[in-house]
């Protein structure tokens, strides 16, 4: 019997998404392959990302022979976001060509496939962090400024104290990456506030308007 080899085959397929969403990310990902050992193209490889931020990695079953184990990584980029990558690693058994019976329409074709593939690798990017900047006046009359008020992130990671200057305006970044902080605020002869913030990651600050209650 002979065999045809298939000239595509999906080595690497999965999603990328926003990992505070879990959504499609907000500007369309750039995906790039290569070998990891050296940084250089790989031979024989395509990629394909989908508007919907689904992409596939295809291999030339006829090419990609296993001499040894063979590490790629792939790169993922996306405006707002962070740069990420991930190293998969495939072993000379699992690039081992198989026989397969492939059937189209009313015809079966004896085949070549790569046995060890697809794998799956899903991509989650983190949303570039923000800034927090705001203003801390008094509840009953919120036009009076605090000055000298105290303002930190507490949740769900340190970030701060700052100090709210004479017009009680302050600057407090870059925020924790999280889908909300919680803001504590103090100042002399007030009400402590503990307020959780919810972050837009689309807009590079984000403003917010706090108020103290009088002891």
């Amino acid at each position: 019997m002979t065999f045809e080899v298939l000239s595509r085959q999906v080595v690497v397929a999965g999603r990328i998404t926003d990992a505070i969403s879990t959504g499609q990310p907000r500007t369309p990902p750039l995906v790039r392959v290569v070998d990891a050992a050296d940084d250089g193209p790989l031979d024989h490889v395509t990629l394909r990302v989908l508007p919907d931020a689904q992409y596939a990695v295809f291999g030339d079953p006829l090419h990609m022979l296993p001499p040894a184990n063979v590490d790629i990584r792939l790169e993922v980029e996306a405006d707002g976001y962070q740069p990420s990558s991930v190293t998969l690693s495939f072993t000379a058994a699992e690039l081992a060509r198989i026989a397969r019976s492939l059937t189209l329409g009313d015809e079966t074709q004896a085949v070549q496939i790569i046995g060890g593939l697809p794998r799956a690798q899903d991509i989650a990017l983190l949303p570039d962090p923000v800034t927090l900047k705001g203003r801390v006046s008094r509840a009953e009359d919120p036009e009076i400024a605090i000055a000298g008020a105290s303002v930190s992130v507490t949740a769900p990671a340190a970030l701060g104290p700052v100090l709210t200057d004479a017009d009680g305006f302050f600057t407090l970044g870059p925020a924790p990456v999280a889908a909300t902080v919680t803001l504590s605020v103090t100042a002399t002869g007030r009400i402590p506030l503990d307020t959780d913030i919810r972050l837009n990651f689309a807009a590079p600050i984000n403003r917010v308007s706090l108020t103290l209650q009088p002891t």
